[in-house]
């Protein structure tokens, strides 16, 4: 077997006395330790071995001294050689000349402790040896200074310390004093009023004439004959030149009609049973103010409604002059806008809010009984796939909701998704964050109102095996699907999780400790009961009973039926109670079964059997007791805080963000409360 010999750093010493002993009374050799190991590195335990020690004059030099030694390695591997005083093979230690030259040892090994030895290589003599050289001579010139050793690795960087207080804020200076108003100036004197101008003369009236002669009064001519004709409460137009008739225009005293007799339900009550309009508005002109197809208010007025068609097909509704609504011959409506924006496939209606109300569109449900929807939207069970029903996108700079929803009715929903089709995919609500900076959320939920009734999120699944919740992480290389914080930390009351009910983990669980809680059985009203779980680098499972021998010390223990298909490895406990006996398993588990044997009869014992977990799910998560920390996690601790650091020492994700902030808070709509 190849053998290497690695010598500890250290422990190589000159046994000298203090410098102003004699020579006789100075041992005569240099305490030599080193660890034997072979070529895999393993030390080699309580072997005896043989080494050759040479001292050269220079490397690979003549040699003044050899000695050969037999010894046995302790229980890692290491051995000690007092070189000099014992097993010389040539040469004298005492008279070698340390103070001519270098001088070398060289180490030589055979492992079977014989004579075939193999060269582990050669060593200069620094300054230890030299000391029996500054003893026999008692003075002579100093020896060459040694190399310098390398410089030991930095130490470790210190805690950083606390941040100090923060000074107190200096005195704010006096404010300067306001410089004196000037004076005003004088008022300059006011000019001279100029003459009234002289009134011209009044010019002189004319001679009134004289008064004619009244003439006689003419005959009278015979009454004439009515020449028009119609029905009651009818306005009458005119049928000829000298002939009237009914017109279109129908008054009862209470309602005005137009192509209708029986005007309802208001003054003015127009209806046509043609092809076409009841009302029809028109005028050729282009422009905005005076030339309105309908104008409601004064022309010159602030508060005007103008109904207006520049283009053909195209109806423009404004007010003053200015256009906020234009309806399209294809049915869409702009409201605040001439144009589509923002979307690569117009929609029906698009809305622009301005700075004032910054709402584009708000739906408000209306009091009263039933069902109160603000803004409903509704795809088609025969559309083809999109985006939903009611889509809401943000691209501002600062914090904005795609969608907001408000609800101030007592049990009514701010935003309320529904998915009726049997189509794979899709969701009734659906909260996207393409955000590259965080923290971003898909969707955020908060509560400030109900107390320990409120709830963040709420998740319900009435359907046969349904899931109230499912979480998935799909990306990255630290993915949690879900991540729960305790905020509070509140001893005993507040919980980043609780399960009320069963909870099944289909992988491997860690914790830094693990514990039952119980209402404690002497006051459980009062107190709770913790027990901690057995901990163990193994993944044992636990057997025990009690069993009595029989009258010929014998019993025979029955373990479960899958004890053999369970477990490996397996290990017992035999305690004997009520007498002093001896007890031993005389047969081990075989077919689930054991045999306990005592030196007595009817001797009761109690025995324990454990097992080491050999399924195929514990094969899969086998737990490995010492694993070095790789990634994040290394240099960095999964209780920050117990060695006094913040999140940014966690050797997680945790040290990877900022803490989850809120998102903006939602605004009122339109004014509401």
């Amino acid at each position: 077997m190849k053998t290497k010999l690695l010598i500890s750093a250290g422990i190589m010493a000159l046994l000298l006395g203090p410098e102003n002993f004699v020579s006789a009374q100075i041992p005569q050799g240099i305490n030599y330790q080193a660890i034997a190991r072979d070529v895999a590195g393993d030390a080699l335990v309580s072997q005896t071995i043989t080494v050759r020690l040479t001292i050269e004059q220079g490397a690979a030099g003549t040699p003044l001294y050899v000695e050969t030694d037999t010894v046995t390695t302790n229980l890692f591997g290491l051995f000690t050689i007092k070189l000099g005083m014992q097993n010389a093979v040539s040469g004298n230690f005492s008279t070698i000349t340390w103070s001519t030259g270098d001088k070398w040892l060289k180490v030589e090994l055979d492992p079977a402790g014989g004579n075939t030895f193999t060269n582990m290589g050669e060593s200069q003599l620094l300054s230890v040896p030299y000391a029996f050289y500054a003893v026999s001579s008692g003075s002579g010139p100093a020896g060459p200074t040694g190399a310098t050793g390398p410089t030991g690795p930095t130490g470790p960087a210190g805690t950083q310390g606390n941040t100090g207080a923060t000074g107190a804020t200096g005195p704010t200076g006096a404010q300067g004093a306001q410089g004196a108003t000037g004076p005003t100036g004088a008022t300059g004197a006011a000019g001279a009023t100029g003459a009234t101008g002289s009134t011209g003369a009044t010019g002189t009236a004319g001679v009134t004439g004289a008064t004619g002669s009244t003439g006689a009064t003419g005959a009278t001519g015979a009454a004439g004959s009515a020449n028009i004709s119609g029905t009651t409460n009818y306005l009458v137009k005119f049928t000829g030149a000298t002939a009237g008739g009914n017109s279109l225009v129908y008054d009862d005293g209470t309602s005005i009609g137009i192509g209708i007799t029986a005007p309802t339900n208001s003054l003015l009550h127009m209806n046509s049973s043609a092809s076409y309009s009841a009302l029809h508005f028109t005028h050729s002109l282009t422009g905005t103010n005076g030339n309105d197809g309908v104008l409601i208010g004064t022309d010159a007025g602030t508060t005007e409604m103008l109904l207006w068609n520049f283009e053909a097909n195209t109806t423009k509704f404004g007010t003053s002059g200015l256009e906020r609504m234009r309806l399209l011959s294809d049915g869409r409506l702009f409201i605040n806008q001439t144009a589509a924006t923002g979307f690569s496939n117009s929609p029906a209606v698009e809305v622009t809010g301005n700075a004032t109300w910054r709402v584009g569109l708000a739906g408000i449900g209306q009091n009263g009984a039933g069902v109160s929807i603000g803004l409903y939207g509704y795809v088609p069970a025969a559309s083809n796939g999109g985006n939903g029903a009611v889509q809401g996108e943000y691209n501002g700079i600062g914090s904005g909701s795609g969608v907001q929803g408000w609800s101030l009715a007592g049990n009514g929903n701010g935003v309320f998704g529904i998915k009726n089709n049997n189509v794979l995919g899709g969701a009734g609500v659906r909260g996207q964050s393409n955000s590259t900076v965080g923290p971003t959320y898909g969707v955020y939920g908060s509560s400030s109102g109900g107390g320990i009734t409120s709830y963040g999120g709420y998740f319900e699944s009435t359907a046969a095996n349904g899931n109230g919740i499912y979480v998935t992480a799909n990306a990255g290389t630290v993915p949690w699907a879900v991540w729960a914080i305790d905020g509070i930390q509140s001893p005993g009351n507040s919980f980043a999780g609780v399960f009320d009910g069963d909870v099944d983990i289909y992988g491997t669980m860690s914790a830094a400790a693990k514990a039952f809680k119980i209402d404690h059985p002497l006051d459980p009203t009062n107190k709770f009961l913790y027990h901690s779980c057995i901990e163990s680098p193994d993944m044992m499972n636990i057997y025990n009973g009690n069993i009595t021998t029989d009258i010929n010390g014998e019993a025979v223990v029955a373990l479960p039926s899958y004890f053999e298909a369970l477990n490996i490895d397996f290990k017992y406990q035999l305690t004997c109670m009520g007498q002093f006996a001896q007890a031993i398993v005389s047969k081990k588990v075989e077919n689930n079964i054991f045999t306990i044997k005592t030196d007595k009869p009817n001797v009761e014992v109690s025995w324990q059997v454990t097992g080491v977990r050999n399924d195929l799910a514990a094969q899969k998560y086998r737990i490995v007791p010492e694993v070095a920390k790789q990634g994040i996690a290394k240099g960095k601790y999964i209780h920050p805080k117990l060695y006094g650091f913040g999140n940014e020492m966690a050797g997680d994700k945790r040290s990877l963000v900022v803490q989850p902030a809120s998102p903006a808070s939602p605004q009122p709509l339109m004014g509401a409360k």
